[in-house]
């Protein structure tokens, strides 16, 4: 038998040898820069502590829609990084089969060490599952300071844009790796003497299937928290959408302007900001203790860093009262779709100048303005925001619990999340929905 070998087929073999040499000294500057990693057989999961260490263009391979979903774009993670109070670690993951990237995960690790159940549950809201836990030993739960044990949440706890993993979903890149050993090596990159509370795992749509089947064959409890409410904008201009509102609702909103007639809306540059920084984090601190659950606050310089990075994409308003600053509110802007992001607020004022309601309006100005097509305006406060057009997207979490703390947190603290109820209104003169009338709503 006779093998004749052209000069092409040597091209290609060295063409071959060349792209995996150049692959596999990509990957020792990868590894050089993790922190932790693991390989088995020829999956590697390489962990980095810090978004300046993560090589971007395997993160983008597998956050494909990072340009349309900022908040999962390398450039907003380094922002939220810097500015988290809380102690707190940050991992972020990519798992590589045969030296391919097929999946990416970010995690916040919060240090609940010597905390305590009241003052990480607020009780305006989970007091049927504090008055549960009367009694139960803080140091058992929440560890201590030679044995620490962290809250882990894979996503971003301060906003509700998007899931914190993805992943190639082809049967052979998805087979290649478990949620199991994920969060096993996760923990095994922190410290021996650490351990997890929980993890939770957000914020998944309700289609994506996928992911989902993921997540439960590991474990983890799916629940239906508050879902996003989301305006879709259809006016060229705000004098236009309020034609558009039935009398009943248009005169709520003139009523809120005529409250709050004395406030002052004024655009801030990153140099305004951080005049106002001070400020700012008082009213921010206000919000984040009446939040239903306070595990983590961030500062000022969140803001001022997505202004410098993101510039006329940001947002940062003002309300000012007599010279002085009484609220706040930041938005991102993505193509044509603007995500309402926070919120900070005088309190005592709220009442009589109807602070919060004015901001609402503000946003959805705002999206007209900017000839947006999506408003998302997050997942709280849903019937107040149903009364200015806002319609619901269901959202899933996913909750795993290891071992002992399962049977008594899980099933009471998934009852009381899921139970709320609220009315969905119709402030349309003319709606695409089966009734007029309005809609209830277990949230």
């Amino acid at each position: 038998m006779h093998f004749i070998f052209y000069i092409s087929d040597y091209n290609k073999i060295s063409n071959t040898r060349l792209v995996f040499s150049k692959l596999k000294d990509k990957l020792k500057s990868v590894f050089s820069n993790c922190i932790f990693r693991k390989e088995e057989s020829d999956v590697d999961y390489v962990f980095f502590d810090s978004v300046a260490k993560v090589p971007v263009d395997d993160w983008n391979r597998i956050f494909k829609n990072s340009e349309s979903c900022l908040c999962q774009s390398l450039a907003y993670l380094q922002c939220l990084e810097s500015s988290i109070t809380q102690p707190n670690l940050l991992r972020y993951l990519i798992i590589y089969k045969s030296q391919q990237p097929v999946a990416a995960f970010y995690f916040q690790l919060y240090d609940v060490s010597n905390m305590s159940v009241k003052k990480l549950l607020n009780d305006q809201y989970f007091k049927a599952l504090l008055d549960k836990l009367k009694g139960l030993n803080d140091e058992k739960l929440f560890g201590t300071k030679d044995k620490k044990r962290f809250v882990v949440v894979n996503g971003n706890l301060f906003a509700s844009e998007s899931s914190g993993f993805a992943c190639n979903e082809d049967p052979e890149s998805l087979n290649a790796w478990q949620w199991e050993k994920v969060l096993d090596l996760l923990m095994n990159s922190v410290s021996e003497n650490s351990s997890m509370l929980c993890c939770v795992s957000k914020d998944f749509q309700t289609t994506d299937v996928v992911l989902a089947g993921k997540l439960q064959s590991a474990g983890f409890k799916p629940f239906q928290v508050d879902p996003e409410m989301n305006l879709n904008i259809q006016w060229k201009n705000f004098e236009e959408y309020l034609a558009s509102l039935t009398t009943k609702y248009r005169t709520r909103i003139k009523s809120v302007f005529d409250k709050s007639n004395e406030i002052e809306v004024e655009e801030l540059s990153a140099v305004g900001i951080k005049k106002y920084f001070g400020q700012i984090n008082a009213l921010l601190k206000n919000v984040f203790e009446n939040a239903p659950v306070r595990l983590a606050s961030i500062e000022a310089n969140f803001f001022i860093c997505q202004k410098e990075k993101f510039d006329d994409n940001y947002i940062f308003n003002i309300l000012k009262l007599n010279n002085e600053i009484v609220g706040f509110y930041t938005a991102l802007r993505n193509n044509k779709t603007l995500t309402a992001q926070f919120v900070g607020f005088d309190y005592a004022l709220n009442r009589s100048h109807n602070l919060y309601y004015r901001m609402l309006i503000e946003y959805t100005k705002l999206a007209i303005d900017k000839k947006c097509m999506l408003l998302q305006f997050g997942r709280d406060a849903l019937e107040i925001k149903s009364t200015l057009g806002a319609t619901p997207s269901p959202l899933q979490l996913f909750l795993f619990v290891p071992g002992m703390f399962a049977s008594f947190l899980v099933d009471p603290f998934l009852k009381i999340a899921t139970s709320r109820e609220w009315i969905q209104r119709q402030p349309f003169k003319q709606i695409n929905q089966p009734s007029t009338l309005d809609l209830k709503h277990s949230a």
